[in-house]
């Protein structure tokens, strides 16, 4: 899922990851691609349901893909309950920290 990939934050593979509104600024979810692309058998959705969150409040995940030293990195963000908001290691530099981002996992490609 990248840039126009009709994926995510304005079909460019990024931001909130089960965010859609049918709209230029999120066509689709980038949870309902990977399961177009047999990549995951179901939707994966944070166990609250929520779809974004503001830094106080909401569970949620955001994804971003960067180039860092001619590599490419992608990230998959979360908000999880139980850990302290922020403080992210944020290597892609996205400010997602700001919505209370607390926990990433890298995939390795």
């Amino acid at each position: 899922m990248e840039a126009g990939s009709g994926c995510g934050r304005w079909g460019n593979g990024y931001g909130w990851f089960n965010s859609s509104n049918g709209a230029d600024n999120y066509p689709q979810s980038m949870a309902q691609c990977l399961v177009d692309a047999g990549a995951a058998s179901a939707i994966i959705i944070d166990p609250s349901g929520n779809k974004t969150s503001s830094f106080s409040s909401g569970n949620t995940y955001m994804k971003y893909t960067c180039t860092i030293d001619g590599k490419k990195h992608t990230l998959i963000y979360a908000k999880l309950e139980d850990v302290p908001p922020g403080g992210v290691y944020d290597p892609c530099g996205t400010g997602y920290a700001s919505y209370g981002m607390n926990y990433y996992q890298e995939i390795v490609e």
